[in-house]
C-alpha cells in the first residue's frame, strides 16, 4: 500500500497501523513523490489525499492512470464534495473515502481493493492464456481458392456442424480443422 497524504500524522498511524493488518506501507508526503514511487515499483492499492500542497490529489490521481500503473486509487479527504468525488471515480478512483474514518472501514476498503487489483491481473493472464491457445494457423496463400476456404472456415466456425475435409496428403487439412 502506498499511502500519499502531506498530514504526517496520518502517514504515522497508517505505517503503525496497517501492517497490523498484513499490509507493507510505504508513504510519500507529496503528489511529486508518490509518482515516483509509483514509477518506481507497483502496488496493490494508493491511498491518496485529495489536498495537498504542490501537485494536488487529483492531478497526481490522473498521472498515475496516465502511467499505466495498476494498482486501485482510494481517494482520503477532509473536505468531502460530491463533484470531487465523481471526478475522482471518473479518472479511475475505486473508491472516496472521508476523515475522520474508522481503521475498520479503511482495511475493508483496502482488501476489497487489493481483490480486485488481483482478479484483474489474473483476468489480464486468462485473456492471454486464451488468445495463445486459439491464435489461428498458420494459412498461407492469397488466390482465389484460399480466399474461399478461408470464407468458408469463417461461416463454419460457429456452427455445429460436422464438416468432411478432404485433400491431397501435405495439402493442409489439418491446418483447416484447426482453424474451424
Amino acid at each position: 500500500v502506498l499511502v500519499v497524504d502531506d498530514e504526517r500524522p496520518t502517514r504515522l498511524l497508517m505505517e503503525k497501523e496497517l501492517p497490523r493488518a498484513g499490509y507493507a506501507v510505504t508513504t510519500a508526503e507529496s503528489g511529486e513523490e508518490a509518482l515516483e514511487q509509483v514509477r518506481s515499483r507497483d502496488f496493490d492499492v494508493i491511498l491518496l489525499d485529495l489536498m495537498m500542497p504542490g501537485i494536488g490529489g487529483m492531478e497526481t490521481l490522473r498521472r498515475i492512470r496516465e502511467s499505466g500503473a495498476s494498482g486501485e486509487v482510494v481517494i482520503l479527504t477532509g473536505h468531502p464534495d460530491v463533484d470531487t468525488a465523481i471526478a475522482a471515480m471518473k479518472l479511475g478512483a475505486y473508491d472516496y473515502l472521508t476523515k475522520p474514518f474508522k481503521l475498520s472501514e479503511l482495511e475493508e476498503v483496502l482488501r476489497r481493493a487489493a481483490e480486485r487489483k488481483h482478479l484483474r491481473q489474473e483476468h489480464t493472464a486468462l485473456r492471454r492464456m486464451v488468445v495463445q491457445r486459439e491464435a489461428p494457423p498458420l494459412i498461407v496463400g492469397q488466390g482465389q481458392a484460399i480466399t474461399a476456404l478461408l470464407a468458408m472456415v469463417r461461416r463454419i466456425a460457429p456452427s455445429d456442424a460436422n464438416v468432411l475435409i478432404q485433400g491431397e496428403s501435405g495439402t493442409g487439412k489439418e491446418l483447416v480443422a484447426k482453424a474451424i
